[in-house]
């Protein structure tokens, strides 16, 4: 009787899960099968990471700020459509990486840029 209630209890805890891997960024749910907004996802990043404190018009380059932050990018070779996570949008100010001692990208704003990317760089 307790192995016919294990089993029953096992089938309908791992029968009933289903799993979604959503990135929550800003209040707003990110399911991977979505198609990340450049102008209105990827762009708040970086004001929110505050790298437009530095990466302003007339300062260092890229400029991020939202009018110049796509044109920037896709000028200055930070995208590697081939293999997203080698972009150096990505890579560089991952919180992992020594690259960029200033300011770091959260788990969330790096998932998010990684699915931009990987969907292919849109600016839309």
């Amino acid at each position: 009787m307790k192995k016919i209630f294990l089993i029953i209890f096992v089938m309908l805890f791992f029968g009933s899960c289903t799993y979604k891997y959503n990135i929550k960024e800003s209040g707003v749910i990110i399911n991977p099968t979505d198609t990340v907004k450049f102008a209105t996802q990827v762009v708040p990043i970086f004001s929110d990471a505050t790298c437009i404190s530095c990466h302003k018009s007339g300062s260092t380059r890229p400029d991020l700020s939202a009018s110049a932050a796509y044109s920037e990018i896709t000028s200055m070779g930070l995208l590697n459509l081939t293999d997203p996570a080698q972009s150096k949008l990505y890579q560089h100010p991952l919180a992992s990486t020594s690259t960029h001692s200033w300011k770091k990208y959260t788990d969330n704003q790096a998932a998010i840029i990684l699915m931009w990317i990987t969907q292919g760089a849109k600016n839309n």
